[in-house]
């Protein structure tokens, strides 16, 4: 009995000393957008998702990060959301997105039309009405090192009539990045 305990405590604490060592912020942020199927918007300095009620007008953001050869054991999707960073939430309703991987690359010259397809879901962060992160679930990723990895950002299931603005920046910390832990 009792050795089973200290395995317990053993692997808490080391699951609990797992540190950040490597955090990447996106080398594509490319929107997407329903009502503009071929246009390409290109890579940007911010991000927008968004829903419109009752319409099938959406917009997404493609996400890139060049992942580091390092000692990680564990990665995951992140989204941060810092205290007077430049964001806009509008519209009303259940303010919620989801992250996918995507089958594919995304490039800067995707549209609508061209977009890679949604293959696996990673994270829902849900949203307070002024923009601040409510909760988040999910995040962990495979540690896919030396190589792109590649996501998209999603209205969430069953959401609409809102819009979400961000911009990703380091100082304060705001945005998508990808964290690598040892």
């Amino acid at each position: 009995m009792r050795s089973i305990n200290l395995a317990s405590v053993l692997l808490g604490l080391q699951a609990a000393s797992a540190r950040i060592i490597n955090t990447q912020f996106p080398h594509l942020i490319v929107p997407v957008k329903e009502e503009s199927p071929n246009q390409v918007f290109g890579t940007q300095y911010s991000g927008e998702i968004s829903q419109e009620a009752g319409a099938t007008s959406r917009v997404f953001t493609e996400i890139l990060f060049d992942v580091p050869l390092n000692e990680a054991t564990s990665c995951k999707v992140n989204f941060i959301v810092s205290e007077g960073a430049p964001r806009e939430v509008t519209g009303s309703g259940a303010f919620a997105f989801d992250v996918w991987t995507v089958s594919g690359t995304p490039k800067d010259q995707d549209s609508w039309n061209n977009r890679p397809q949604l293959a696996q879901w990673v994270l829902q962060v849900k949203l307070n009405p002024d923009g601040s992160v409510k909760s988040k679930t999910g995040g962990s990723v495979p540690c896919v090192k030396g190589l792109p990895n590649s996501f998209v950002v999603t209205p969430g299931n069953g959401t609409e009539g809102w819009k979400f603005t961000w911009l990703e920046i380091d100082f304060p910390l705001q945005g998508i990045v990808f964290e690598m832990s040892a």
